[in-house]
């Protein structure tokens, strides 16, 4: 069980990177930029991560729907 929250301790680590840098949050993304989950699988066959990819590609679509509304070229940076 502690693997599996230290993995998801990075999964986000991750996707809070890819959101701040306004890379395109997808699974395969996900996979490259993990230091353990390297197969696309880990995560898609994963209720909890599959939600959470899920989670930050609806925030992504958010934040470069608000970016576009305001005419920037790129979103800003989430607000944390």
């Amino acid at each position: 069980m502690q693997n599996r929250s230290m993995n998801d301790h990075e999964m986000v680590k991750v996707l809070e990177h890819l959101l701040d840098e306004n890379v395109n949050i997808t699974a395969r993304e996900v996979a490259r930029r993990h230091p353990s989950l390297k197969a696309v699988s880990s995560i898609t066959r994963n209720k909890d991560r599959s939600a959470l990819l899920s989670e930050y590609q609806q925030r992504q679509l958010e934040y470069r729907r608000a970016a576009a509304a305001w005419g920037l070229s790129t979103p800003l940076s989430p607000m944390r």
